[in-house]
């Protein structure tokens, strides 16, 4: 029988043995994280463009942008597309974008939404991951973009990888690493390289404040990827639900604009069906196009290309839409019985 002191003596070398494993996994995993980003920094400006849209809402940008300032995450980069606020927010953004706290300011002329300036903010800045980012989110964590690329890293079928907002799957839990989603919210998601070579940008059809993340996903799923994501996600991230009515002023043209009126729901299941029929191919091209103004700001015009493929299908789609939002208002009144 061995003595106790020995006994205690060798299950303390073997913690040290073992805490020394896990310490090199940890440096190795940290070198090879590094070691991947840096292979495939080519054509790329930078690891992770980070784009964040605003109009308005100037107390969660604020909020927002302090947040990200504790990110560590080598190579990422800040852009920030501002669509004309009207609240103070685009003196912040410059005073900041002087400071350097900002990396890439791009002021629109108009509201032109949020798919159209999340495209701009993608298209301004080539990265090897491109991540959309509400302004009215928080990020709780300085790992929180590290952990969503060695995230994607890991999960070579994921074409998206994000944060779950509570009221998106209510009920939906898990306990470690990531779930497949069937639609993700894209308050908070990250996109590889490859992911946007395929697939294209934001859907800009849906209006200012439309379902272009819904449409997104579809068209994941009809390329074969996964929607992913992370578990425990507020641990990671707030969000503060901040309506843009709330500092907007939102008027009639943004009421029959927005992509939540049952125009756009008929044009989201319309595209659906093309993209599953391959109809339409899964890879959308921006529809509008920027120019930039002798003031530096931007303004946009429809792009020609576009609007001669969106031809093939005008009729089709019209018709579709009309017969969708007969039978929602048939549902509704239905239901009013």
């Amino acid at each position: 029988m061995q003595p106790a002191s020995m006994v205690f003596a060798r299950a303390q070398i073997a913690r040290m043995r073992r805490g020394l494993r896990a310490s090199r996994q940890r440096r190795y995993a940290g070198w090879r994280f590094v070691r991947t980003c840096f292979w495939r920094l080519q054509m790329a400006e930078c690891i992770a463009n980070v784009t964040v849209t605003s109009f308005n809402r100037l107390q969660s940008t604020v909020a927002c942008i302090n947040a990200l300032k504790k990110t560590r995450c080598p190579g990422w980069h800040l852009t920030v597309v501002d669509n004309n606020s009207v609240d103070g927010s685009v003196a912040y953004l410059q005073e900041l974008y002087n400071g350097g706290v900002i990396d890439s300011l791009l002021l629109c002329k108009r509201n032109v939404g949020v798919a159209v300036a999340a495209n701009l903010g993608w298209a301004a800045v080539p990265a090897l991951y491109y991540v959309k980012l509400d302004n009215d989110v928080e990020v709780l964590r300085d790992d929180w973009l590290t952990t969503l690329i060695e995230t994607a890293q890991s999960h070579p079928d994921a074409g998206c990888v994000g944060y779950y907002i509570e009221d998106s799957w209510p009920g939906l839990k898990a306990d470690d690493g990531c779930f497949a989603v069937e639609y993700s919210v894209g308050s908070c998601v990250l996109i590889p390289q490859a992911t946007h070579a395929r697939l294209g940008f934001w859907n800009e059809d849906y209006g200012l404040y439309g379902i272009e993340d819904s449409d997104f996903s579809s068209r994941l799923k009809a390329a074969g990827l996964k929607n992913l994501y992370m578990a425990r996600s507020e641990q990671y991230i707030r969000h503060s639900h901040a309506l843009y009515r709330e500092n907007a002023h939102l008027d009639d043209e943004i009421r029959k604009t927005n992509g939540l009126s049952a125009e756009y729901r008929g044009m989201f299941y319309f595209h659906n069906a093309l993209y599953f029929s391959g109809l339409r191919p899964v890879r959308v091209e921006r529809k509008f196009r920027e120019r930039r103004l002798e003031d530096g700001r931007y303004d946009f015009y429809p792009d020609p290309a576009y609007l001669r493929a969106e031809q093939r299908y005008a009729a089709e789609r019209k018709d579709f839409i009309q017969h969708y939002m007969r039978a929602e208002q048939e549902s509704d009144q239905t239901q009013d019985v």
